[in-house]
């Protein structure tokens, strides 16, 4: 299944990504830097807030945020039925080291029967 993916705020610094979704997600592009205000090249991630509800599918993580690239790079992995309110702000946030051929992007991958659920919102800082 697809994630719904629900842009908050475009602002001049900030961009805000509300991901909904039930079921299985390969790989899904869930922060499009193209489409952001500004044309940054990628972003960073300050906080990340959300929960995930549902078996995983017999796996120890419901789903993982990736940065894009030739070998995408994991940065976040979230179990099933978990809560998260992550602030990455006093180390500068989560930077996108993901190496040769990076895009910028954030790409979502969620593992998981029908029933696996989540809500996530990313909360983004533009890097020009």
């Amino acid at each position: 299944m697809t994630a719904t993916v629900q842009k908050l705020l475009d602002g001049p610094r900030n961009a805000v990504f509300h991901i909904v979704g039930i079921g299985a997600t390969t790989a899904q592009v869930v922060v499009d830097v193209s489409t952001l205000s500004g044309s940054p090249s990628e972003v960073r991630v300050d906080k990340i807030k959300g929960s995930t509800n549902g078996s995983g599918g017999g796996n120890s993580k419901q789903m993982s945020l990736l940065w894009d690239a030739t070998t995408d790079v994991q940065f976040m992995a979230i179990g099933a039925n978990e809560n998260i309110d992550i602030d990455y702000c006093d180390i500068g946030g989560l930077k996108n080291n993901a190496g040769a051929g990076k895009t910028g992007d954030v790409l979502l991958t969620s593992a998981g029967d029908t029933q696996g659920q989540y809500a996530i919102t990313l909360y983004c800082v533009k890097k020009y």
